[in-house]
């Protein structure tokens, strides 16, 4: 086994394996950072004793980032997921937040859900790695405060045997084999905990027949699953409990021994817990992993319409041919539900939701045939629009290609433009009566179907900055860059400009509070408010009625004022 407790670094190939060091860091329980480089991506997997804590990749074509697994779990909802990606890319590389960080300041998110997408992510990440035929690694020792501070540990020994089932390569499960040629295989030691090694009912049938010297030839046909035996072997070899003898020291398996391995999917990933188990310790009913809520969010369809009914009438068939009726009339924008100026970054995101919710394998396996025809078909044009679109060139052309009057309200018919309106004054009226809350949920929507509306932005993010459930300075934060991009688009707007001139003026942005505010009084002479905050604000002194100002007034109080008269 390799040996981690110094600075170590190696090439991957037939000789070491991404198996071998995810091994030796587990065994030697190191604390730092494995850099794995394949091709020209790198990849960072951060370890805390020996458990992966965070795995990080500079690989622009990665499924795996975090909004998406969010999206796809149906932990937060993909407007919200867009909204936090806005906020991000306004703020500087040095100063950036966190998308689970502003999720939750958001109220789109709580600690637990962004907890299982960080543990989905680690995991989906380093199970890609099991299949890797070259590359180099490095590994190093010392705590990584980036991990620290945003990972989550994941248990890494239950990890290992289901990813080299599910991950490993044809060509390393053949080295097994090939190194275990004209010998016999016996366990040898005292053997960890098989539930923490994350052994089935039929590995631990293996495991017995094992107890005795046994030829690997029979062990296949007895187990009938020779990816899983090799597995087995593989990981008791990494873990020093199989002893090779002589091929003539087997003892013949039994005709009748017929081990049937069902089919499983890769388990959901463990968080560790205070009493994490190590596969050192001996076996006990009390060193069996317990079960945590990451284990009912993988029951979560990964896609929303894989767990309807198979039926033609379902909601996931009814869904398909409500697309699939209109697929040829809708243009690639129009597809995937983006306007023309829409960044390549959000393409990909919207691509990959879309790909995966529609995709044949997604939708469950006792659809109709015809069902199932149809959401080929969507398949194959939506990959068709991420070619095109994903292009710089190829966009260009296409854009070239449509009228002028087809891309404007691209992904945008009426129908979906005055829903969002409808829905934008129900939060206004909520906004009004200070729910906050239910508020922001309305201007979610009409920004998910209208996303370039400046107007439903402001008064989203003036939801937040009203919010006193939450820390003034946390609701400020949030709302800041949301009202910056909003308040350059409205410059004609009076409660745009005048809300944005109270968050600027919150955040200690005073340049553009004023610019904002004067707006306000260009646009509508004697405005009150502004006029207030503009005094405020030349003068230092803080408005006396500040919490009346972070909502409009009712009409309730303006006809209370007009009887006072």
């Amino acid at each position: 086994m390799l040996d981690f407790t110094q600075k170590n670094s190696g090439t991957l190939g037939t000789i070491v394996r991404f198996s071998d060091v995810f091994t030796a860091a587990l065994a030697h329980k190191l604390t730092g950072t494995i850099r794995v480089k394949h091709g020209e991506i790198l990849t960072d997997i951060c370890l805390n004793q020996g458990n992966p804590v965070l795995v990080a990749t500079d690989d622009s074509e990665d499924a795996n980032r975090l909004g998406i697994i969010l999206t796809e779990l149906e932990l937060s909802p993909s407007a919200a997921v867009e909204a936090a990606c806005a906020v991000q890319e306004q703020q500087s590389e040095d100063e950036r937040t966190t998308l689970g960080k502003i999720l939750i300041d958001f109220g789109d998110a709580n600690e637990q859900s962004i907890r299982q997408a960080i543990l989905h992510q680690t995991s989906h990440r380093l199970a890609s790695l099991f299949a890797l035929e070259e590359g180099a690694w490095q590994a190093t020792s010392g705590v990584v405060p980036v991990a620290e501070a945003n990972g989550i540990a994941m248990q890494g020994w239950p990890f290992l045997l289901p990813a080299l089932k599910h991950h490993a390569s044809e060509n390393e499960l053949r080295d097994v084999s090939e190194a275990l040629l004209g010998k016999s295989v016996k366990l040898r030691g005292t053997l960890p905990n098989l539930d923490i090694l994350g052994f089935d009912s039929a590995d631990k049938e293996l495991i017995s027949l094992i107890e005795k010297p046994r030829k690997p030839d029979q062990l296949e046909r007895a187990i009938k699953n020779r990816r899983s035996v090799r597995s087995v072997l593989k990981l008791l070899g990494l873990c020093g409990n199989l002893e090779l003898l002589p091929v003539k020291e087997g003892v013949p398996i039994s005709s009748t021994v017929r081990i049937k391995v069902q089919k499983s999917a890769m388990p959901s990933p463990q968080p560790v817990s205070n009493s994490e188990d190590s596969p050192s310790r001996s076996s006990s009913s009390s060193q069996r992993p317990r079960t945590s809520a990451s284990s009912k969010v993988s029951k979560r369809p990964r896609s929303s319409l894989s767990n309807k009914a198979g039926s033609a009438n379902s909601p996931a068939a009814r869904e398909i041919k409500r697309v699939f009726e209109k697929l040829n009339d809708l243009n690639y924008f129009q597809l995937l539900e983006i306007r023309e100026d829409t960044s390549f970054r959000e393409i990909r995101l919207r691509y990959t939701t879309l790909s995966k919710k529609y995709h044949p394998d997604a939708i469950g396996p006792n659809q109709p045939a015809e069902v199932k025809e149809m959401a080929r078909a969507i398949a194959v044009k939506l990959n068709a629009a991420y070619s095109t679109l994903g292009d710089e060139e190829k966009r260009k052309k296409y854009q070239a290609s449509l009228t002028g009057a087809g891309v404007a309200k691209a992904g945008q018919d009426s129908g979906q433009l005055e829903s969002a309106r409808v829905k934008f004054e129900m939060g206004n009226s909520l906004l009004r009566k200070g729910d906050f809350q239910r508020a922001r949920d309305y201007f979610h929507f009409a920004m998910a179907n209208d996303p370039n509306n400046g107007v439903y932005k402001a008064y989203y993010a003036w939801a937040i900055f009203s919010d006193r459930s939450k820390s003034k300075a946390a609701s400020t934060e949030s709302a800041y860059p949301l009202m910056r991009t909003a308040a350059a688009a409205c410059q004609d707007h009076v409660n745009v400009q005048f809300y944005a001139g109270k968050v600027f003026q919150a955040q200690g942005d005073k340049e553009r509070a004023k610019a904002s505010l004067e707006r306000v009084l260009a646009l509508q002479p004697g405005h009150d408010g502004a006029t207030s905050a503009l005094r405020a604000l030349d003068t230092g002194v803080k408005e006396k009625s500040e919490e009346t100002q972070s909502k409009p007034e009712s009409a309730k109080e303006k006809l209370s004022k007009l009887f006072r008269r």
